[in-house]
């Protein structure tokens, strides 16, 4: 073999030993396929989250109507102690702010079991939506191949492309099967 043809094996055998490592790696490497979700807009956006989103709103609208006509009720029983403080007897004035404290306590009492059980309510319905379209999500990430499904909005996604957010995928799948 001459010099001449023992550089251009040389060099061919160097450019293959540069190029090979980063095809080895480049076939090791499996691609990743990543969408996102905006998790709470697939959740009250579809459906039955706006159905059930009204009906709270129109729960706790009902709740506070009844705690303020029972808050008015108990102001104009509170004046009507205040005016009459004077002429009533001790024994009667006694057991009217008796009877007033008790109507104060049952209306605290009611406004916070009121708002237990709203709360308690909305959480029922987010649990069952939640698990619903977490279902959706996992049942897509398998049909489209994708590696992860992130959600949007939260702190580990720094940006994402408008192409890769399958949150309206997510709502229409969802009502589809409700």
């Amino acid at each position: 073999m001459s010099v001449s043809m023992l550089k251009i094996v040389f060099s061919f055998f160097l450019v293959l030993s540069l190029f090979a490592p980063t095809t080895v790696i480049a076939e090791a490497t499996p691609e990743v396929s990543v969408a996102f979700v905006d998790f709470k807009k697939a959740v009250w956006g579809n459906k039955v989250g706006l159905k059930a989103e009204k009906n709270l709103k129109s729960k706790y609208t009902s709740a506070q109507k009844t705690i303020n006509s029972q808050t008015k009720d108990l102001d104009k029983l509170k004046n009507k102690l205040q005016s009459q403080r004077d002429s009533l007897k001790i024994t009667t004035l006694l057991e009217k702010e008796e009877e007033l404290l008790a109507k104060e306590k049952k209306l605290k009492r009611h406004f916070v079991d009121s708002k237990e059980d709203l709360r308690r309510e909305e959480s029922k319905v987010r649990a069952g939506l939640v698990q619903g379209i977490r279902k959706v999500i996992a049942d897509i990430g398998k049909e489209n191949g994708y590696t992860v499904i992130l959600e949007k909005g939260g702190n580990s996604v720094l940006y994402a492309d408008k192409g890769i957010d399958i949150t309206d995928e997510v709502i229409k799948r969802y009502d589809a099967s409700q």
